[in-house]
Order: structure tokens, then sequence, then C-alpha cells
């Protein structure tokens, strides 16, 4: 680019701008040389990279518009082609986007969960959904994670008691609630690196896998025994829509 600032520039000058950054550092991440066409470099990248296979079908049409502009005739030292506003703007988020993709966490969703230890008494895991509102606790065993309690849960152990006026809670662990979760669930584990594009895969194959992912647990090191930081499950989908 001349010496021009990027807002005095031609609408083509800031796109090839842009452009390049996004080449730049694409073949940085491949360590590849330069006669490897953007096309295979995006190809290659898709594979293994959510936000760029999210992307790629809009990278390769724009990679388009730069071959007309940098190869294409021009009139009187004007190129023939320049993208309008709606364009630029488009490439200038996609950029943003591929190149430095939303964490869950904490840019999108930083609300921490509760966790309590299996041996603990219902009545304590109820005070915590009175408290805090929440309807769903982790459940850790010598700081292993060992399932989820849910409200929805606890109703369906007091069910058992149709005819019981006063249950004792102080008869009863965590760890015996557990086993009236009458649904099998999958909870999986991404550490607090996972972007939005990430999320958002994992989600999609739930309409085409017969294995439903039904909550996404964010830790420090994306395993069970990490510190939880958040819960993502498909409530969550309409703001991480927003922002892909």
């Amino acid at each position: 680019m001349n010496d021009k600032s990027f807002s005095d520039a031609s609408r083509a000058e800031q796109f090839l701008g842009l452009f390049n950054e996004i080449e730049q550092e694409f073949r940085s991440r491949l360590l590849t040389d330069e006669h490897k066409s953007f096309f295979e470099v995006v190809d290659t990248l898709s594979d293994r990279d959510q936000a760029v296979r999210h992307y790629a079908r809009k990278l390769k049409m724009y990679a388009g518009l730069r071959n007309v502009i940098v190869h294409g005739n021009k009139t009187n030292g004007q190129v023939v082609a320049e993208p309008n506003e709606f364009a630029l703007d488009e490439f200038t988020r996609i950029k943003e986007k591929v190149l430095a993709p939303k964490k869950v966490f904490p840019d999108l969703l930083n609300h921490r969960p509760e966790k309590i230890d299996a041996d603990d008494l219902i009545s304590a895991a109820l005070m915590i959904f009175k408290e805090k509102k929440y309807s769903q606790i982790l459940v850790y065993r010598n700081n292993a994670y060992i399932g989820m309690l849910r409200t929805m849960t606890i109703a369906s152990w007091l069910a058992n008691y149709p005819e019981t006026d006063l249950i004792n809670l102080h008869n009863f662990k965590v760890q015996e609630i557990l086993s009236f979760d009458d649904k099998e669930r999958n909870e999986i584990f991404r550490s607090v690196e996972v972007n939005i594009f990430e999320v958002l895969e994992i989600f999609q194959k739930n309409e085409v896998s017969n294995v439903k992912v039904d909550s996404i647990i964010i830790t420090d090191n994306g395993r069970s025994s990490g510190n939880p930081r958040t819960i993502i499950t498909e409530w969550d989908l309409p703001k991480i829509l927003k922002n892909v």
C-alpha cells in the first residue's frame, strides 16, 4: 500500500490490503511457499480450522475479485473492478473472524458453573439452586467429574415418594439422586481456547449424528478434571450465531 492512509485509499487498495493480511497469515500457518495457490491454501487450512472452513466459499469468491483487481486490464491507470462498500465491509468482518475468532469463554459466555461433591447432602445442592437460580450443578468426586445434577432429576427423585409428607433431606447424598436422571446424557469437555466456530460445528453435527452432545463443559485444560469455567448448551446457539 502507498503513503495514503487507509481511510483515504480506494476501496480496491483497502481490499487488497485486507486480502494480503489474510493470505500472509494463512501461508505462515502452513509454512507454505508462494507456488501454492490461495485456493489450495484455503482447502488445506479448512481441514483443521473451523473458522476458515466456515468461510471457505466466501474466501475463494473474494480471491476471484482480488485476481480481477490485480491482473485485470486497467483504464487510464484505474482498476476495472472495485468492491462496493458492502463487499469491503463484509470482507473486513471475514478477516477479523478467520484471523482472530472469538473465544466462547469469556468473549460470549462467562457465567461460572457451580460444582458440588457427590458425597454432599442434597440439601446443599438445593441451597445452590435457590441462591444461584441455576438449573444444573456439576458433580465431582475426588476432583473428577461424574455427572450433572439437574432440577428435573431432583423432581424425578421426589416422584418416588408420592405418599410421603416429609422427606429428611439430610438422609440423602447427591450421588443417590444422580441415578434418577432417566435420560442418557453426553457431556464433552473443551479448553478455554475453544472458539465459536468449533462449538457451532459440534452442535451442528447433532443433526446428523446418532450421538448427541447435550452440553460442552469448558475447563482450564479441556479435561474433566480441570477447573470448570462455563457450560454451553444448544440454548446458547442464538448468541453464538450472532457472532459468526
